[in-house]
């Protein structure tokens, strides 16, 4: 590499850092704009019967996971499907809920499927769609340029938690959580402040996430951010309780970084997780804590922006090229499934 394409990459990681600081920044901006729109109920054909089927994958498997867990709270049946199921017979349901942001060739494939739903709702950025009963828009229009994308994602999957609430009162249901649906973008902007405060040598070793009160399958969204912002591979996702049923044997001997995340005041987590830090050893392994102050599943987008900010801090110290990323291009075989 000659003096100039140097100087070209480096410009180019710089810009990428700084795109996702600015997105960062404008997070609560477009979070504050969903829970201020008005937002339908998802279709119910079969009322509190109704069987529903949530896909997504990539950044937006996090909001789909999450779509699943509120509508079970619900006492919907609800279940996710990856898209790879939809190769073969589509999943059993009566309602397809497809989340993509950009609608990929690969969101497409679902779609493609929706004669064997009584209805289709799409959770997009974009505008218009065909063969779909229910489009629930998002910000932003577009996040394109860099790989990581932080706006979209949370958008969705505030936006599915206001469908979910919206089709509880069709039901004649509040979730006791719902009132603080206002407090999310304020909490999500001190959480990602808290996130880059964290030590600087939190990644210098193999990463686990670690949730407790049934909270880590709702950790996707979070996970990604560690995968396309800091090129990690996948960071596993543990139960609090779980950690010492085979992984605790698996990792004890190595080098390890447990993010963990617990609600603040949730005794039960607080203990699981004081019996965690006095079975781990201290050097080798270390513990990082997030503390939420929202109720329920919003405690989600606390936890999410505080891994934000992990991101920002480790990129700060030593950035990366989000712009043309490892391996850009060069997943067309599988990507571009869907495209035609």
């Amino acid at each position: 590499m000659d003096q100039s394409e140097s100087t070209d990459r480096h410009r180019e990681i710089q810009e990428s850092v700084a795109i996702l600081r600015d997105r960062a920044a404008r997070l609560p901006v477009e979070l504050a704009a969903v829970v201020a729109a008005e937002v339908p109920a998802l279709p119910l054909p079969r009322g509190d019967r109704t069987r529903f089927v949530v896909t997504g994958l990539g950044a937006s498997e996090g909001p789909a996971r999450l779509l699943v867990a509120l509508l079970s709270e619900l006492g919907l049946p609800a279940a996710f499907a990856p898209v790879s199921a939809f190769f073969g017979a589509a999943p059993r349901g009566d309602v397809l809920v497809v989340v993509s942001q950009q609608l990929s060739p690969n969101a497409r494939l679902p779609l493609r499927r929706s004669a064997a739903y009584g209805a289709v709702v799409l959770v997009t950025a974009v505008e218009a769609c065909e063969d779909v009963t229910l489009v629930l828009s998002h910000p932003p229009a577009r996040e394109d340029r860099i790989l990581l994308r932080v706006i979209g994602p949370a958008a969705a999957a505030l936006l599915v938690t206001r469908a979910a609430v919206a089709s509880a009162a069709a039901l004649g249901l509040t979730p006791t959580w719902a009132s603080a649906l206002p407090l999310v973008p304020g909490a999500v902007a001190a959480a990602v402040l808290v996130g880059e405060r964290a030590p600087p040598d939190l990644f210098e070793r193999f990463t686990a996430l670690v949730g407790s009160s049934g909270t880590s399958e709702l950790l996707h969204l979070a996970r990604v951010k560690l995968v396309e912002g800091l090129g990690l591979v996948e960071p596993p996702l543990w139960d609090a309780c779980a950690v010492v049923h085979g992984p605790f044997q698996a990792f004890y001997e190595r080098p390890l970084t447990l993010l963990c995340f617990a609600a603040r005041g949730d005794e039960p987590a607080a203990h699981l997780l004081r019996g965690l830090e006095q079975s781990v050893v201290p050097g080798r392994h270390r513990l990082w804590l997030h503390e939420s102050t929202l109720p329920g599943p919003l405690a989600l987008f606390e936890h999410d922006a505080a891994v934000l900010g992990l991101v920002l801090g480790q990129l700060a110290r030593a950035p990366r090229n989000l712009i043309a990323w490892p391996g850009k291009g060069a997943d067309a075989a599988i990507y571009a499934l869907g495209a035609d």
